[in-house]
This record gives structure tokens, C-alpha cells and sequence, in this order.
């Protein structure tokens, strides 16, 4: 029995773009991914948290000063190695960011090596000095 050229032609299509689509795709949700996640220069815990689930929230004293510590949660979908992390002033501004702790461990654990105390956003937006959050 022979094969119709036209149908192997097609099965072939199929099959090969199937398998540029597992190999390209995570690529192209990593990269959109990392952009999603960007804050914006010294921006407020409140418009991170719009843009970001927070997967855990720490408060932080480091050279006496309060620092809060989000750990954002990391889709499955993504080649990231890690979560991103965002530090935030005692006035709720962003002071530090991490787009994959994972890929920058150093620089994360000098934020999350730090003695902590788990808290919650609305507790947050309550003791940031500038009392609105934006």
C-alpha cells in the first residue's frame, strides 16, 4: 500500500512544528514572563503587589532599618530558575529587585538570610510611612 505524498507532507508539517513549539515555546514565555514581572522604578508594594502574586511577604531589619521582603510566586510554564524577590522601603517603595533568585543567589540571600517575621500585605500597607501605599 503506498503512502499519499500529500498526507506524509502533511503529518511531517505537523510533527515538526509540534516540536519547534516545545523547544521555542518555553523561550518565548520566559522572555514575556520577565517583562510581566518588572516593576518600575520606586514602585509602591501596592502597584507590585497589582501586577505580582505575592507567595510570601517578610519583614526585615537590616543596618536598623525595616525592609519588606516579597517572594513572588513563579509559573510552571517559564525556564526560570527561581522566583522573583522584591525589597521594599519602610515607606513601601521598591529598593531592590530580583528577577530569578535563582540566577542571582547572592544577592538574594542577602535579603532573605536576614532574621524575618512573615506578614501580610494589609499589614504592610498599615506600617509603610507614607500611609497610602502608592
Amino acid at each position: 500500500m503506498a503512502v499519499n505524498p500529500k498526507v506524509w507532507k502533511w503529518s511531517e508539517r505537523l510533527l515538526v512544528a509540534s516540536a519547534a513549539a516545545l523547544v521555542i515555546g518555553p523561550f518565548i514565555a520566559t522572555v514575556w514572563y520577565y517583562r510581566a514581572i518588572a516593576p518600575l522604578p520606586r514602585a509602591s508594594i501596592k502597584a507590585v503587589a497589582a501586577q505580582v502574586v505575592f507567595e510570601k511577604l517578610c519583614r526585615v531589619e537590616r543596618d536598623g532599618k525595616v525592609f519588606y521582603v516579597a517572594r513572588g510566586q513563579m509559573p510552571l510554564y517559564t525556564l526560570a530558575s527561581g522566583p522573583p524577590v522584591y525589597v521594599f522601603d519602610d515607606e513601601g517603595k521598591l529598593a531592590d529587585w530580583m528577577q530569578d533568585d535563582g540566577e542571582e543567589p547572592t544577592k538574594a540571600d542577602k535579603w532573605e538570610s536576614l532574621p524575618s517575621r512573615d506578614v501580610s500585605l494589609e499589614e504592610v500597607l498599615q506600617n509603610i510611612k507614607g500611609q497610602d501605599g502608592r
